[in-house]
């Protein structure tokens, strides 16, 4: 398959992909808005029956129940918080959205893992960043991989040398920009200019292998994917997940012990799945 057959396979994969729903759109640019309030969230989320009902699932989900069930969407922003309810309506959304396309040569059940623990490491992690907005970085959390589930639909890509299915991280972007001239961070910004997505998480999607030079949200999106599959214990021993680290640390101000701290906190919380 030659570069360009590629690149078009690729446009008309993501153009056939349908719109994020209007409340799911809605949601992210509210929790884009400093003047939006939680009442303002609720309102919204109130008119989706199926999004109200899978909040609610949560939120008296084992790992969260109390002797009150939450019966509201705002008891459930109260359960949950505000930043999982963005992580939820934004993960189930973009589910649903590319169920349809199947998960080719990958394993869809390891990217929707990743996905649900990269959320647990960002709402760990924005409790120590000042300078970035939990909520962008959650819903980043939420969407870094998923230029993986198109990249995956492309006819050849089965055909492909297997170290590219198989790898993770920095690897896996290196090897599809090797072998395809285009990685999935790539086409996750595409994906998210498709859905409307705020510019500053789709540039964040595209460079969170590469983060330096590309802004807070991307560093923080590097530590997170990082956070993630250390304490999911995947490629522990691995010296090429950490290229970028003291880097990403010192542009956050965050310190080594900081990071520490939020992957212990990480392992904690992926502990209830």
């Amino acid at each position: 398959m030659t570069l360009i057959s590629t690149h078009l396979e690729l446009t008309d994969l993501i153009e056939e992909l349908p719109p994020l729903s209007d409340t799911v759109a809605r949601l992210v640019a509210l929790t884009s808005d400093p003047t939006a309030s939680a009442d303002d969230i609720a309102n919204l989320l109130m008119r989706d029956g199926v999004l109200t009902g899978e909040l609610l699932s949560e939120a008296n989900s084992s790992a969260l129940a109390s002797a009150t069930p939450a019966r509201s969407v705002s008891d459930a922003i109260v359960r949950l918080g505000l930043i999982r309810v963005v992580a939820v309506a934004v993960r189930l959304d973009s589910q649903k959205l590319t169920k349809e396309m199947g998960a080719g040569a990958v394993d869809r059940g390891k990217i929707m893992k990743h996905q649900m623990y990269a959320v647990e490491a960002a709402v760990i992690l924005g409790r120590h960043l000042g300078k970035c907005d939990r909520n962008s970085l959650v819903t980043t959390a939420v969407l870094h991989d998923i230029g993986k589930l198109v990249l995956a639909q492309i006819r050849d890509f089965e055909s492909l040398p297997d170290q590219i299915l198989e790898a993770a991280g920095d690897a896996a972007a290196e090897l599809e920009l090797e072998l395809l001239q285009v990685h999935h961070g790539e086409v996750g910004r595409v994906v998210c200019d498709h859905w409307s997505i705020p510019e500053d998480i789709g540039e964040a999607i595209q460079h969170h292998h590469m983060p330096l030079e590309h802004g807070t949200l991307a560093h923080a999106t590097y530590l997170v994917d990082l956070l993630s599959r250390l304490a999911d214990d995947e490629e522990p021993g691995n010296p090429d997940l950490f290229k970028y680290v003291p880097e990403c640390l010192e542009y956050l101000g965050l310190s080594t012990s900081d990071f520490d701290a939020a992957l212990e906190a990480t392992r904690r919380a992926i502990s209830r799945y």
